[in-house]
């Protein structure tokens, strides 16, 4: 990600899970943006994954409102980033979300002030094969590494908002 030099960077996942033929639409929204992002309509995952989802959207948007993270599906692996953007994005210590990368892209995001504009993208059942991440055995760690990853990338956030007020850069 870092290693692109492309002026715009989409990102999807490879599970088949995500309609190529959104791209289009992604690419329509480039004006104005830095970064679009998708929310899946209908989800199609499995009633567990989505209630897991939830929960984790709930703490997130409570301990992220400060940086008004207003988006539908922070979890959507489905993005069109602008490269500077998403070198103010990388300019973090990201990394700190490993199951929830997404997550923790778009606090990021948010919080160097980017302009993200949403749209709906097909989201079909996976076409074969199950999560390697998400087994039910890994659940408690991962919820676990998941609240204290939020707790650090807040107070990591927090203490940066007072360095892109100062350059102008915050919303």
């Amino acid at each position: 990600m870092r290693a692109t030099d492309s002026e715009w960077v989409v990102f999807i996942d490879s599970d088949g899970q995500c309609d190529p033929s959104d791209f289009a639409r992604l690419v329509g929204l480039r004006s104005g943006a830095d970064l679009i992002i998708g929310w899946r309509t209908p989800r199609s995952d499995t009633w567990v994954r989505k209630v897991m989802s939830g929960a984790f959207g709930v703490v997130y948007r409570r301990l992220f409102n400060v940086f008004n993270v207003r988006v539908r599906d922070p979890s959507c692996p489905y993005l069109l980033v602008h490269r500077p953007a998403l070198q103010k994005i990388f300019a973090g210590n990201i990394g700190i979300l490993k199951q929830g990368f997404w997550w923790e892209f778009l606090a990021r995001a948010h919080a160097v002030g980017l302009r993200i504009v949403e749209t709906p993208v097909h989201h079909r059942e996976r076409a074969s094969g199950r999560t390697q991440v998400y087994r039910p055995s890994k659940i408690p760690r991962i919820a676990a590494e998941h609240l204290v990853g939020l707790l650090q990338l807040k107070r990591e956030l927090a203490s940066s908002e007072v360095t892109y007020e100062k350059s102008g850069r915050a919303q």
